[in-house]
């Protein structure tokens, strides 16, 4: 697995890494829902993003895609 709940990115700061959560949000954003959901889908089976704030927005978003045929 790649992504992570809580790594250090410098210093004392530590944040999750979401690396597939994060590029499915780009490619939703430029409209493109198919790349998108691939990368949700990856980033589900990797579990990290699950136990994330991040995880309603997910699904709220990935539900849009697939309404619109995604």
């Amino acid at each position: 697995n790649i992504e992570q709940l809580k790594i250090r990115f410098t210093g004392m700061t530590f944040g999750s890494y979401l690396p597939h959560y994060h590029l499915g949000m780009i490619a939703f954003l430029q409209y493109d829902c198919i790349e998108a959901v691939k990368e949700w889908e990856t980033s589900l089976r990797q579990g990290a993003v699950q136990q994330t704030p991040d995880y309603q927005y997910l699904q709220d978003a990935m539900l849009e895609c697939k309404s619109e045929g995604a």
